[in-house]
This record gives structure tokens, sequence and C-alpha cells, in this order.
């Protein structure tokens, strides 16, 4: 529990309002909200595909057909 909320609210308040101030200083107060831009396109791996860690205690498995 908060002694006081109030306090905290304000407290709060002023805080945004310094780093409002300071974003403006150095410009960033123009740029878009950060989910606002559009995202980059994921690179396709081309080499080798990655190695996957086997679980412990798991049992291999054989691949031969027995028959």
């Amino acid at each position: 529990m908060l002694p006081d909320p109030a306090v905290f609210a304000d407290c709060m308040r002023e805080s945004f309002e310094e780093l409002k101030a300071a974003a403006a200083r150095v410009g960033l107060a123009d740029s878009p909200p950060a989910g606002s831009r559009p995202r980059s396109r994921k690179t396709v791996r081309t080499g080798k595909p990655r190695k996957v860690a086997k679980k412990r205690g798991a049992k291999q498995r054989s691949h031969r057909k027995t028959g």
C-alpha cells in the first residue's frame, strides 16, 4: 500500500513532464510512436538448418525398416 497515493500520482505526472521536455530537446517529440512504424521484413535463412537439442532421456529411433 502506498502511504499517500496523491503524492505518488503528482510525482509520476512531474516525472512524465520532465521526460517529455527531455525528448523535445533531443528531437524525439515529433517522431511517430514506436508501434506505428512499419516492421521490416524478416530475412530468410538460406544456410544450413540449425541443430535441435535432443530431449533428455529421449530414446533414439531407428530409421531402418524392420520387417
